[in-house]
Protein backbone atom coordinates (compact mmCIF):
# COMPACT_ATOMS: atom_id res chain seq x y z
CA UNK A 1 0.00 0.00 0.00
CA UNK A 2 1.29 3.11 -1.05
CA UNK A 3 0.60 6.69 -1.63
CA UNK A 4 1.84 10.25 -2.32
CA UNK A 5 1.69 13.58 -1.21
CA UNK A 6 2.72 17.14 -0.94
CA UNK A 7 5.23 18.79 1.35
CA UNK A 8 7.00 22.36 0.57
CA UNK A 9 5.91 22.17 -3.00
CA UNK A 10 7.86 18.46 -2.93
CA UNK A 11 6.50 15.52 -4.13
CA UNK A 12 6.72 12.18 -1.14
CA UNK A 13 6.03 8.81 -0.99
CA UNK A 14 5.02 6.77 1.88
CA UNK A 15 4.51 3.17 1.47
CA UNK A 16 3.19 0.60 3.88
CA UNK A 17 5.13 -2.85 3.88
CA UNK A 18 4.91 -5.58 7.01
CA UNK A 19 2.88 -3.24 8.91
CA UNK A 20 5.40 -0.25 9.05
CA UNK A 21 5.39 3.12 7.04
CA UNK A 22 8.46 4.18 5.01
CA UNK A 23 8.50 7.66 3.64
CA UNK A 24 10.67 8.95 0.61
CA UNK A 25 11.31 11.90 -1.48
CA UNK A 26 10.44 11.86 -5.41
CA UNK A 27 12.39 14.74 -5.55
CA UNK A 28 10.28 16.48 -8.01
CA UNK A 29 7.08 19.23 -7.33
CA UNK A 30 5.75 18.31 -10.78
CA UNK A 31 2.63 15.47 -10.11
CA UNK A 32 3.08 13.56 -13.44
CA UNK A 33 6.72 13.21 -12.80
CA UNK A 34 5.62 11.92 -9.23
CA UNK A 35 2.91 9.49 -10.12
CA UNK A 36 5.45 8.28 -12.82
CA UNK A 37 8.39 7.49 -10.03
CA UNK A 38 6.43 6.50 -7.35
CA UNK A 39 4.55 3.42 -10.00
CA UNK A 40 8.27 2.62 -10.64
CA UNK A 41 9.01 2.51 -6.70
CA UNK A 42 6.25 0.21 -5.73
CA UNK A 43 6.87 -2.58 -3.79
CA UNK A 44 7.60 -5.81 -6.27
CA UNK A 45 4.88 -8.53 -5.96
CA UNK A 46 6.24 -11.38 -3.94
CA UNK A 47 5.70 -13.90 -6.13
CA UNK A 48 8.07 -11.65 -8.86
CA UNK A 49 10.89 -10.13 -6.93
CA UNK A 50 14.27 -12.27 -7.53
CA UNK A 51 17.42 -12.13 -6.42
CA UNK A 52 18.47 -10.31 -9.85
CA UNK A 53 16.29 -7.21 -8.91
CA UNK A 54 17.51 -7.37 -5.60
CA UNK A 55 21.32 -6.64 -6.66
CA UNK A 56 19.74 -3.99 -8.94
CA UNK A 57 17.89 -2.52 -6.94
CA UNK A 58 20.86 -2.53 -3.90
CA UNK A 59 23.34 -1.02 -5.95
CA UNK A 60 21.48 2.05 -7.34
CA UNK A 61 20.33 2.71 -3.11
CA UNK A 62 23.75 2.02 -1.90
CA UNK A 63 26.47 4.34 -4.20
CA UNK A 64 26.42 7.34 -2.82
CA UNK A 65 25.23 6.43 0.77
CA UNK A 66 27.44 3.37 2.22
CA UNK A 67 30.83 2.86 1.42
CA UNK A 68 32.57 0.95 -1.82
CA UNK A 69 33.85 -1.36 0.88
CA UNK A 70 30.56 -1.95 2.27
CA UNK A 71 29.03 -2.27 -0.90
CA UNK A 72 31.46 -4.16 -2.85
CA UNK A 73 30.68 -6.60 0.97
CA UNK A 74 27.10 -6.89 0.44
CA UNK A 75 27.70 -7.59 -3.52
CA UNK A 76 30.25 -10.25 -3.27
CA UNK A 77 27.93 -12.10 -0.91
CA UNK A 78 24.72 -11.76 -3.04
CA UNK A 79 26.87 -12.93 -6.22
CA UNK A 80 27.72 -15.87 -4.22
CA UNK A 81 24.06 -16.37 -3.76
CA UNK A 82 22.96 -16.26 -7.13
CA UNK A 83 25.98 -18.54 -7.57
CA UNK A 84 25.02 -21.41 -5.40
CA UNK A 85 21.05 -21.06 -6.03
CA UNK A 86 20.27 -19.23 -9.21
CA UNK A 87 18.12 -16.37 -9.78
CA UNK A 88 15.62 -17.47 -7.27
CA UNK A 89 12.77 -15.15 -5.87
CA UNK A 90 13.09 -13.88 -2.87
CA UNK A 91 10.17 -15.97 -0.99
CA UNK A 92 11.96 -18.84 -2.29
CA UNK A 93 14.83 -18.61 0.15
CA UNK A 94 13.45 -20.24 3.00
CA UNK A 95 15.92 -21.13 6.13
CA UNK A 96 16.43 -25.00 4.61
CA UNK A 97 17.52 -23.26 1.66
CA UNK A 98 19.26 -20.83 2.45
CA UNK A 99 20.73 -22.88 5.31
CA UNK A 100 21.92 -25.33 2.64
CA UNK A 101 23.61 -22.76 1.20
CA UNK A 102 25.53 -20.93 4.08
CA UNK A 103 26.60 -24.92 5.07
CA UNK A 104 28.07 -25.11 1.69
CA UNK A 105 29.82 -22.14 1.19
CA UNK A 106 34.14 -23.17 0.49
CA UNK A 107 35.36 -20.96 3.42
CA UNK A 108 35.49 -20.32 7.39
CA UNK A 109 32.64 -20.83 9.56
CA UNK A 110 33.65 -17.48 10.25
CA UNK A 111 33.86 -15.98 6.66
CA UNK A 112 30.43 -18.02 5.95
CA UNK A 113 28.79 -16.46 9.07
CA UNK A 114 29.96 -12.60 7.63
CA UNK A 115 28.15 -13.97 4.06
CA UNK A 116 24.98 -14.97 5.53
CA UNK A 117 24.70 -11.68 7.83
CA UNK A 118 25.39 -9.25 4.64
CA UNK A 119 22.67 -11.39 2.63
CA UNK A 120 19.75 -10.82 5.60
CA UNK A 121 20.68 -7.31 5.79
CA UNK A 122 20.33 -6.25 2.07
CA UNK A 123 17.32 -8.14 2.34
CA UNK A 124 15.95 -6.35 5.24
CA UNK A 125 16.72 -3.28 3.41
CA UNK A 126 14.72 -4.09 0.54
CA UNK A 127 12.06 -4.33 2.89
CA UNK A 128 12.86 -1.00 4.82
CA UNK A 129 12.73 0.59 1.45
CA UNK A 130 9.49 -0.89 0.01
CA UNK A 131 11.51 -2.17 -3.28
CA UNK A 132 10.05 -5.40 -2.02
CA UNK A 133 6.28 -6.27 0.55
CA UNK A 134 8.16 -8.87 2.36
CA UNK A 135 7.91 -10.10 5.18
CA UNK A 136 11.75 -11.56 5.79
CA UNK A 137 11.56 -14.93 4.53
CA UNK A 138 14.39 -16.11 6.59
CA UNK A 139 16.15 -13.31 8.90
CA UNK A 140 16.55 -14.92 12.56
CA UNK A 141 15.91 -18.57 11.27
CA UNK A 142 18.90 -19.74 10.25
CA UNK A 143 21.72 -20.71 12.75
CA UNK A 144 25.17 -19.25 12.26
CA UNK A 145 28.22 -21.84 11.79
CA UNK A 146 29.73 -22.44 15.41
CA UNK A 147 33.16 -21.04 14.95
CA UNK A 148 35.64 -22.37 17.02
CA UNK A 149 37.51 -19.63 19.55
CA UNK A 150 41.13 -19.56 18.57
CA UNK A 151 43.75 -17.57 20.16
CA UNK A 152 45.90 -14.72 18.09
CA UNK A 153 49.41 -15.78 17.59
CA UNK A 154 52.20 -13.12 17.20
CA UNK A 155 55.86 -13.07 16.68
CA UNK A 156 58.22 -13.94 19.75
CA UNK A 157 61.57 -11.02 20.16
CA UNK A 158 63.76 -13.39 18.46
CA UNK A 159 61.26 -13.64 15.47
CA UNK A 160 60.58 -10.65 15.39
CA UNK A 161 64.19 -9.72 14.77
CA UNK A 162 64.73 -12.39 12.19
CA UNK A 163 61.92 -10.94 10.29
CA UNK A 164 62.91 -7.28 10.12
CA UNK A 165 66.20 -8.60 9.29
CA UNK A 166 65.60 -10.82 6.25
CA UNK A 167 62.74 -7.69 4.96
CA UNK A 168 65.74 -4.88 4.95
CA UNK A 169 68.24 -6.71 2.95
CA UNK A 170 64.99 -8.87 0.71
CA UNK A 171 63.30 -5.84 -0.34
CA UNK A 172 62.97 -2.02 1.08
CA UNK A 173 58.93 -1.93 0.38
CA UNK A 174 58.73 -5.52 2.63
CA UNK A 175 61.07 -3.75 5.27
CA UNK A 176 58.38 -1.18 5.40
CA UNK A 177 55.44 -2.81 5.38
CA UNK A 178 57.01 -5.09 8.37
CA UNK A 179 57.60 -1.33 10.12
CA UNK A 180 54.32 -0.03 10.18
CA UNK A 181 52.70 -3.64 10.87
CA UNK A 182 54.79 -4.55 13.94
CA UNK A 183 55.45 -0.69 15.64
CA UNK A 184 52.16 0.41 14.42
CA UNK A 185 49.41 -1.93 14.37
CA UNK A 186 48.28 -1.07 10.85
CA UNK A 187 46.03 -3.03 8.89
CA UNK A 188 46.96 -4.65 5.01
CA UNK A 189 44.92 -2.04 3.99
CA UNK A 190 46.40 0.95 5.66
CA UNK A 191 49.40 -0.37 4.77
CA UNK A 192 48.60 -0.43 0.70
CA UNK A 193 46.96 3.38 1.58
CA UNK A 194 50.02 4.94 3.84
CA UNK A 195 51.20 7.69 2.47
CA UNK A 196 54.25 10.01 3.80
CA UNK A 197 52.02 13.07 4.86
CA UNK A 198 50.52 10.89 7.44
CA UNK A 199 54.04 10.49 8.96
CA UNK A 200 55.31 13.42 11.43
CA UNK A 201 58.69 11.75 12.39
CA UNK A 202 59.75 14.89 14.31
CA UNK A 203 56.93 14.66 17.04
CA UNK A 204 56.59 10.71 16.43
CA UNK A 205 52.87 10.95 15.76
CA UNK A 206 51.31 9.01 13.03
CA UNK A 207 47.92 10.73 11.99
CA UNK A 208 45.97 8.07 9.85
CA UNK A 209 43.23 9.31 7.61
CA UNK A 210 41.58 8.89 3.97
CA UNK A 211 43.53 8.99 1.03
CA UNK A 212 42.17 9.08 -2.32
CA UNK A 213 39.30 6.89 -2.69
CA UNK A 214 40.13 4.90 0.22
CA UNK A 215 38.64 5.36 3.46
CA UNK A 216 39.86 3.69 7.26
CA UNK A 217 37.72 0.97 8.17
CA UNK A 218 35.77 2.54 10.66
CA UNK A 219 35.33 6.05 8.40
CA UNK A 220 37.25 7.65 11.30
CA UNK A 221 40.69 9.06 11.38
CA UNK A 222 42.93 8.17 13.48
CA UNK A 223 46.33 8.95 15.44
CA UNK A 224 49.17 6.53 16.80
CA UNK A 225 52.54 7.40 18.49
CA UNK A 226 55.41 6.13 16.58
CA UNK A 227 57.64 4.74 18.96
CA UNK A 228 61.37 5.35 19.19
CA UNK A 229 62.62 2.31 17.30
CA UNK A 230 60.28 2.48 14.32
CA UNK A 231 61.09 6.26 14.00
CA UNK A 232 64.69 5.38 13.47
CA UNK A 233 63.58 2.69 11.08
CA UNK A 234 61.52 4.56 8.83
CA UNK A 235 63.92 7.90 8.99
CA UNK A 236 66.24 6.63 6.46
CA UNK A 237 62.64 5.94 3.51
CA UNK A 238 60.80 9.31 4.41
CA UNK A 239 60.17 11.15 1.41
CA UNK A 240 56.80 12.36 -0.25
CA UNK A 241 53.52 10.54 -1.82
CA UNK A 242 52.75 6.44 -1.00
CA UNK A 243 54.91 4.81 1.50
CA UNK A 244 54.47 1.15 -0.40
CA UNK A 245 55.67 1.08 -4.23
CA UNK A 246 54.92 4.58 -4.66
CA UNK A 247 54.52 4.50 -8.70
CA UNK A 248 51.10 1.97 -8.27
CA UNK A 249 47.70 3.55 -8.20
CA UNK A 250 44.41 1.58 -7.65
CA UNK A 251 42.84 -0.34 -10.35
CA UNK A 252 39.39 -0.98 -10.64
CA UNK A 253 37.90 -3.70 -8.91
CA UNK A 254 40.92 -4.29 -6.56
CA UNK A 255 41.17 -3.73 -3.28
CA UNK A 256 44.91 -3.05 -2.86
CA UNK A 257 46.65 -1.10 -5.12
CA UNK A 258 49.82 -3.69 -5.11
CA UNK A 259 49.25 -7.68 -4.75
CA UNK A 260 52.44 -8.14 -2.54
CA UNK A 261 51.68 -12.34 -1.92
CA UNK A 262 54.63 -13.32 -3.76
CA UNK A 263 57.18 -10.73 -2.43
CA UNK A 264 55.51 -11.83 1.19
CA UNK A 265 55.59 -15.65 0.81
CA UNK A 266 59.44 -15.36 -0.42
CA UNK A 267 60.39 -13.07 2.50
CA UNK A 268 58.36 -15.33 4.98
CA UNK A 269 60.64 -18.54 3.57
CA UNK A 270 63.41 -17.26 3.96
CA UNK A 271 62.86 -15.81 7.48
CA UNK A 272 61.81 -19.30 8.30
CA UNK A 273 58.10 -17.85 9.17
CA UNK A 274 56.37 -19.59 6.55
CA UNK A 275 52.95 -19.37 8.74
CA UNK A 276 53.41 -15.51 9.19
CA UNK A 277 50.50 -12.93 7.44
CA UNK A 278 50.71 -9.36 7.32
CA UNK A 279 47.88 -9.64 10.12
CA UNK A 280 50.02 -11.55 12.23
CA UNK A 281 52.13 -8.27 12.57
CA UNK A 282 49.37 -6.54 13.90
CA UNK A 283 48.64 -9.48 16.44
CA UNK A 284 52.26 -9.21 17.38
CA UNK A 285 52.43 -5.12 17.92
CA UNK A 286 49.05 -5.33 20.33
CA UNK A 287 50.29 -8.53 22.56
CA UNK A 288 53.56 -6.89 23.01
CA UNK A 289 51.92 -3.40 24.13
CA UNK A 290 49.35 -5.41 26.44
CA UNK A 291 51.90 -7.96 27.74
CA UNK A 292 54.17 -4.93 28.67
CA UNK A 293 50.73 -3.38 30.73
CA UNK A 294 49.57 -0.96 28.40
CA UNK A 295 45.97 -0.23 28.94
CA UNK A 296 43.44 -2.21 26.77
CA UNK A 297 41.75 1.17 26.17
CA UNK A 298 45.24 2.43 24.77
CA UNK A 299 45.80 -0.19 22.20
CA UNK A 300 42.06 -0.81 21.06
CA UNK A 301 42.72 3.14 20.12
CA UNK A 302 45.53 2.51 18.16
CA UNK A 303 44.39 -0.52 16.69
CA UNK A 304 41.29 1.84 15.22
CA UNK A 305 38.61 -0.67 16.89
CA UNK A 306 35.23 0.20 16.90
CA UNK A 307 34.98 -1.44 20.60
CA UNK A 308 37.01 -2.31 22.90
CA UNK A 309 35.61 -5.41 23.52
CA UNK A 310 37.37 -6.47 19.61
CA UNK A 311 40.54 -5.82 21.79
CA UNK A 312 39.61 -7.77 25.30
CA UNK A 313 41.16 -11.12 22.94
CA UNK A 314 44.53 -9.43 24.29
CA UNK A 315 43.09 -9.25 27.98
CA UNK A 316 44.37 -12.44 29.49
CA UNK A 317 48.19 -10.88 28.08
CA UNK A 318 48.31 -8.38 30.76
CA UNK A 319 50.86 -8.63 33.20
CA UNK A 320 49.11 -9.79 36.83
CA UNK A 321 47.59 -6.82 38.54
CA UNK A 322 48.80 -6.05 42.53
CA UNK A 323 45.29 -4.38 43.02
CA UNK A 324 43.71 -7.61 43.38
CA UNK A 325 46.03 -7.22 47.22
CA UNK A 326 43.10 -5.17 48.40
CA UNK A 327 41.05 -7.84 49.79
CA UNK A 328 43.66 -8.81 51.90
Amino acid sequence: MSCIYRRNGVWYMKTKTAGRWTYRSLGTRDKAVALRKAKLAEPKPTETYRLSDLVNDYTAWAVGRRAKRTVDSALLSLRYLRQGLGDLRIAELTPAVVHAWHAGLPYSPATANLHLAEVQGVVARAIRSGWWAGPHPFKGRVEPLRVPHTTPRWLTQEEQDRLLEVAAWYRRDMHKLCIMGLYLGLRRGEMDAAVWEWFDLETGLCHLGPVGPWRPKTEKPRTIPIAETARGLLLPYSGSGFVLYPTSTWQRNNYYRRNVTKSWKRLTREADLEWVTPHTLRHTFASRLVSAGVSIFKVSQWLGHASVQTTMVYAHLAPKDDDINALS
